[in-house]
């Protein structure tokens, strides 16, 4: 299950966070979860977008929820986003979003851009509302 937060709506906004964890639908076991910052300036230069208005809806947030997602703390650079994200997701049946229109298509636009393949196919990505 992947979950992301971004600065906007568009395929090409900045990610602020990947969450992420490994579960079975079926029996609700829970395994390995990673947690990736990845670096908001490096993305900003590279062309990604910011939109005024969730950065405004952000500063509406809870502070701690806020200061989590906007802290420069711990960021690291997409290329090391895209090394953690890749080996996370060996072995992968499925990838699953709440909502995988906007996650997925989000992670798919960054891959594009930086002229990696995704690790995942079209056909592995699951809505986990249908669940």
């Amino acid at each position: 299950m992947l979950d992301i937060e971004t600065l906007g709506t568009k395929p090409e906004t900045v990610i602020l966070t990947i969450g992420a964890v490994k579960f079975d639908p079926f029996s609700n076991k829970i395994g390995d979860g990673l947690y990736i910052k990845p670096d908001v300036d490096e993305q900003i230069e590279k062309g990604r977008d910011v939109d005024e208005s969730t950065l405004q809806w952000w500063m509406t947030q809870a502070e701690d929820v806020r200061e989590e997602a906007l802290s420069m703390d711990d960021r690291i650079s997409v290329d090391e986003m895209h090394r953690k994200l890749n080996k996370f997701l060996v072995g992968a049946e499925n990838v699953w979003a709440q909502g995988p229109v906007f996650d997925m298509v989000i992670l798919a636009h960054i891959y594009r851009q930086y002229g990696w393949p995704t690790p995942w196919q079209y056909w592995q990505v699951r809505d986990s509302r249908t669940l």
